[in-house]
């Protein structure tokens, strides 16, 4: 049977604007993105899949291409405009975390949905730590480095070097736990306390350790594991 995509679509984007995003079931939000990159054709077996597949619309867009391109109908110019994206996703947090506080309640919802963004599904560990100035503004976030499944080399040297070249006066840990889990394991608090107690000797704040995951977080901060902040 031939779809009318045409109505189709018009109906879809009818709902959009009459309801916003989150009128949108999951795989509408992405079948009405899809229209956009493939103009003459039922996206909607193939936004179903996707999400059949990696779960969620965030997971897509931090799919690698060569993932995405396994699925029909999905070529190499509509992987990489997923991928972009996901760039564009953190990119946006940067700009707009520039000119404001991220430690209040609506910034660091923000600061969540970045590092899971950005760190929170990849399959390896990754170490980042966010730069801050007098005002808990952004100036960087870095991602100093990147390990294997289970661990992530921490070196303080290097993140004393970095907190003196952006002239930071606090800043945030982070890393993810790829298994899923975001219990902190002994290394984590024991490293997260030797750093706090070196950067106080530079008279900047650790504020907060994070542990990402792709569904959830551990704040230092907020589970009142290591006094933090000071």
């Amino acid at each position: 049977m031939k779809v009318d995509v045409t109505g189709h679509r018009e109906r879809l984007r009818r709902k959009y604007r009459e309801g916003g995003y989150h009128a949108l079931l999951d795989y509408e939000q992405l079948e009405l993105i899809l229209t956009y990159v493939i103009p003459r054709r039922d996206v909607k077996p193939i936004a179903k899949e996707l999400i059949d597949i990696f779960g969620s619309l965030e997971e897509v867009v931090k799919a690698p291409t060569e993932d995405l391109e396994r699925i029909g109908g999905v070529g190499e110019s509509t992987a990489l405009f997923f991928n972009l994206m996901g760039e564009m996703a953190k990119s946006l947090f940067k700009q707009g975390a520039k000119g404001r506080d991220i430690t209040t309640i609506s910034g660091t919802e923000d600061l969540i949905r970045y590092l899971r963004n950005d760190i929170g599904h990849s399959k390896v560990e990754e170490f980042k730590v966010i730069f801050l100035n007098n005002s808990n503004n952004l100036i960087e976030a870095e991602n100093l480095s990147t390990g294997t499944i289970d661990r992530s080399p921490v070196y303080p040297r290097e993140i004393v070097e970095r907190v003196i070249h952006h002239r930071a006066k606090s800043v945030i840990l982070s890393h993810n736990h790829p298994s899923g889990s975001v219990v902190p394991s002994k290394a984590d608090i024991e490293i997260t306390v030797k750093l706090k107690k070196i950067l106080e000797i530079l008279d900047v704040r650790l504020l907060d350790h994070i542990i990402i995951s792709r569904d959830s977080y551990c704040s230092f901060l907020e589970e009142g594991i290591i006094e933090l902040g000071g």
